[in-house]
């Protein structure tokens, strides 16, 4: 079990492509800690990756909103909790200028929930 940022580098990386290569960590003062690995697996969709850390195939980072029940069910172990990662960018991009109000809405949502980070 990893017991620092710099001990997640050795370790099987199961990794959303917003990933990439690296992961920003904050400790509990602020200080940042930045982790490098290689992915075992790469994938566009934390669903796929939540099953083959449940399998015990590697280490994910999930959002926390998703995996309340595996960890309180002891499926799934909290790595470094006195660690956050640090915040990360949403984009939303749309194929076309003039932006649909179906669309406009959605992103307003994403908006509201996310908070003002969302930039148009």
């Amino acid at each position: 079990t990893p017991r620092t940022p710099a001990d997640l580098a050795t370790h099987d990386w199961l990794c959303g492509d917003m990933l990439g290569n690296g992961l920003l960590l904050q400790d509990e003062k602020g200080g940042e800690h930045r982790v490098r690995f290689k992915a075992k697996v790469l994938c566009n969709n934390v669903l796929p990756l939540r099953q083959f850390a449940l399998a015990g195939q590697g280490i994910s980072l999930q959002p926390e909103g998703e995996i309340g029940e595996d960890l309180a069910q002891g499926r799934l172990l909290e790595l470094l909790p006195g660690f956050r990662v640090a915040p990360m960018e949403i984009h939303a991009i749309t194929p076309q200028r003039e932006i649909p109000e179906k669309v406009r809405r959605v992103v307003e949502a994403l908006r509201s929930y996310f908070g003002t980070t969302m930039s148009s």
